[in-house]
């Protein structure tokens, strides 16, 4: 993928991901070690997160359980 689709792209922060779907942050990085989310990238030197791309398949498999 081009550096330009990465500046386009929207950034999930964890805070989001915790309110949408109604988790605590222990949740959210359990969920990260066991492979439920793939792991955040780094945005920025306090900032992590993830591209809404990085997601796609976390979404799909949400949206059919």
């Amino acid at each position: 993928m081009s550096a330009q689709l990465f500046i386009d792209e929207k950034v999930i922060r964890p805070s989001h991901l915790k309110a949408q779907f109604g988790i605590c942050h222990k949740t959210l990085y359990n969920w990260i070690h066991t492979g439920v989310l793939p792991k955040p990238r780094k945005i920025g030197p306090q900032m992590v997160g993830w591209f809404l791309s990085d997601l796609e398949g976390f979404y799909a498999k949400m949206s059919s359980e």
